[in-house]
């Protein structure tokens, strides 16, 4: 591509929807990241079900570490 095409396309008149654009994919980008390294670090983590007491209710059990990690994510 030529460089008089890409000034033919007067992106110049469109600057601030441009910026716009790109300010918001670089937002997605950085989220989806957060999101990846979230899942992958997730998808392997076990949960156990423990009985409450004497009850018929049980409740998920986590390695106290994950758990620490829970509540950062």
């Amino acid at each position: 591509m030529e460089l008089k095409t890409i000034w033919d396309l007067k992106l110049f008149d469109f600057k601030d929807g441009i910026e716009d654009i790109t300010d918001q994919s670089k937002q997605e980008l950085k989220m989806e990241k957060a999101l990846n390294i979230i899942i992958n670090f997730w998808k392997d983590i076990e949960f156990n079900l423990i009985q409450h007491k004497t009850t018929d209710i049980y409740t998920l059990k986590m390695a106290d570490d994950n758990f620490e990690i829970l509540e950062d994510h």
